[in-house]
């Protein structure tokens, strides 16, 4: 019969496993609830407008949120997704976008068949507002396609 070994921690005691594990606990626990809060703002009416280009990565959207995330160079950006989204001027309320090997959602029938993940480049226009419990956040409600 073997015993199984037991895990090697190093020099951590028990006691700081118990804390840190506690403070995981606690601070999931506020991010959940900050999480819970919809967040799909509306452009405000005086907020400095900015843009960016690159190549974009990731979209999503979701019940509470969404997300997009463009690449520019070896840079990452994350841009929440605003209320009233156009992309190329049409409304786009995909939770997910169309992909290879995955077939077109019912209801993302206005996704631009010339945009696609990690290939196209667009323009995002944004702005910056507070988020709270995540503090200054970059957020668009207008991506458009560059040839």
């Amino acid at each position: 019969m073997t015993v199984p070994a037991r895990p090697f921690f190093g020099s951590l005691s028990q006691a700081s496993i118990v804390t840190a594990c506690a403070c995981v606990v606690s601070s999931s626990s506020v991010f959940a609830s900050e999480s819970n809060k919809a967040f799909f703002p509306d452009r405000p009416r005086a907020v400095k407008m900015m843009s960016a280009t690159g190549v974009i990565e990731d979209f999503g959207i979701g019940n509470s949120l969404g997300g997009m995330t463009l690449k520019t160079g070896p840079t990452t950006t994350v841009y929440y997704v605003g209320a009233n989204l156009k992309l190329n001027g049409r409304a786009v309320t995909c939770d997910h976008p169309p992909q290879a090997g995955r077939p077109k959602s019912l209801f993302c029938e206005a996704w631009p068949e010339n945009v696609r993940l990690r290939t196209s480049h667009v323009r995002v226009t944004f702005w910056q507002q507070m988020r709270p419990g995540f503090g200054r956040v970059n957020v668009t409600d207008q991506i458009q396609s560059i040839p």
